[in-house]
């Protein structure tokens, strides 16, 4: 762990996105929440279901979630623990980095749950907190490019804290990595612990849409270190958490206020899934763009507009057509206020689709520098809105380790591509490109995050 001041986030040069729903929410005053925690909820039970949540059925007891996984969730439980426990001393203010290490036997897991903050169960009915994963790379369809998260924290009625569910695979071809099942298992149990985003914080464990810190001055944070990651927290974060351990029960408990305002996330992410699958089915629709809705109680359209365009063409037809959509389902009973408004962030695929055949060129002389290639390889990239290339993988071998990290090297010297049009910094695309003896570099996949 590495204490830093706010400085750090001047130091840090490169702040690259795990990925999270990007949503912009108002008017939550009126949401009612479960009571805070006390120390009479802890240590919180968690129980891991080993199943992939949606699978179960009358037959079978549904698809199992693999070791690696699962250990890789355990972790993040025991990872939060710690940062916990590790804390450094000073003002409320101070901000810090936490360095995770590559997940190998966990030797203090029993000095870990001793702290009392957690604490491992087999069954769910004796749990307090249930975390769950879906065999999906978001929790809500991604069809035309809508944004969707990898993990949600929901209260419920039957349990004390409330749920969190993971989706487990980065794409089609891939899991997601041990540390980015960590880091975003840490940002829900944040969540679940109360704390709310931080807006102002690139790097910050419980920011909206960058969870982990990247920095070339760092060894441990540097975007190609394989055995760490780094996050950013506040020490405030941290003494929100030890004020409930200590905190006395009693009938003036302040509100959590998380379950709310995550379900109502969910519910404009439902909305966004149906207007993203219209938005990309319109050929008029030529760039990224933004819709600003007000939803009445029952569910019913009040406003509409556009707040960043989607082409000049295609403006007046979308209104037209979320407009014929209404009503919606209504608006969750936790949420008090007789409308609830928020903003949606669409990319069309075609926008997508448009620049990864923009940058092919440029990625296919970089491969076709590759010498001695015995075989097609295929690589994977992720490109951020100014044009910056964060993470790339070899998804499949160009015949040895050597010919696979020259790939990787020969395409990162590529950075800044282009920016991509209407994408801020922190948005970023992904794309896999093929590249093999008799074949040219093109995308087999490309997607919105």
């Amino acid at each position: 762990m590495y204490k830093k001041n706010s400085s750090l986030q001047r130091v840090l040069s490169k702040v690259l996105l795990v990925s999270a729903v990007c949503l912009v929410l108002a008017g939550l005053s009126g949401v009612k929440a479960k009571a805070a925690l006390n120390r009479n909820d802890f240590p919180i039970k968690v129980y891991i279901n080993p199943y992939m949540a949606e699978t179960k059925t009358a037959e079978n007891t549904g698809e199992l979630i693999s070791e690696d996984a699962l250990r890789s969730i355990r972790q993040g439980v025991l990872d939060y623990t710690r940062l916990v426990m590790t804390a450094p001393s000073g003002a409320d203010s101070l901000f810090y980095v936490f360095t995770l290490r590559k997940q190998a036997e966990e030797k203090e897991e029993a000095k870990l749950l001793d702290a009392g903050v957690f604490e491992f169960v087999g069954r769910p009915e004796q749990a307090t907190l249930i975390i769950e994963g879906a065999n999906r790379t978001r929790l809500d369809s991604i069809k035309g490019g809508a944004e969707s998260p990898v993990g949600t924290f929901q209260t419920t009625r039957d349990l004390r804290v409330g749920r969190i569910l993971l989706a487990l695979q980065r794409n089609v071809y891939e899991q997601f990595t041990e540390f980015d099942l960590r880091i975003v298992l840490m940002h829900e149990i944040g969540h679940a612990l109360g704390l709310e985003h931080q807006d102002e914080q690139k790097c910050n464990f419980m920011a909206p849409v960058n969870y982990s810190c990247f920095s070339d001055r760092l060894l441990d944070c540097k975007s190609e270190n394989l055995t760490s990651r780094c996050i950013g927290v506040l020490l405030s974060q941290i003494r929100a958490v030890d004020s409930q351990i200590a905190a006395e029960p009693g009938k003036d408990e302040p509100d959590r206020g998380t379950g709310p305002v995550v379900e109502m996330q969910n519910y404009a992410t439902a909305i966004q899934t149906k207007v993203a699958e219209m938005v990309s089915s319109l050929p008029q629709a030529s760039q990224r763009g933004k819709l600003a809705l007000t939803v009445a109680t029952g569910g019913v359209l009040k406003e509409i507009s556009v707040a960043q365009s989607f082409g000049s063409e295609a403006d007046a037809a979308i209104v037209t057509r979320v407009r014929k959509m209404s009503p919606f389902d209504p608006l969750p009973a936790a949420y008090t206020e007789t409308d609830f408004s928020f903003t949606l962030t669409l990319t069309p695929k075609r926008v997508v689709d448009d620049y990864v055949q923009q940058i092919k060129p440029a990625v296919l002389a970089q491969l076709a520098r590759l010498t001695g290639l015995t075989q097609v390889g295929q690589v994977y990239l992720q490109i951020f809105g100014k044009g910056e290339i964060g993470e790339v993988k070899s998804l499949a071998s160009f015949g040895s380790d050597r010919l696979d990290q020259q790939a990787i090297a020969n395409i990162k010297a590529l950075s800044p591509l282009p920016p991509i049009a209407n994408f801020d910094a922190t948005d970023s695309i992904y794309a896999t490109f093929n590249y093999g003896p008799q074949r040219t570099a093109s995308p087999v996949k490309s997607k919105q995050p």
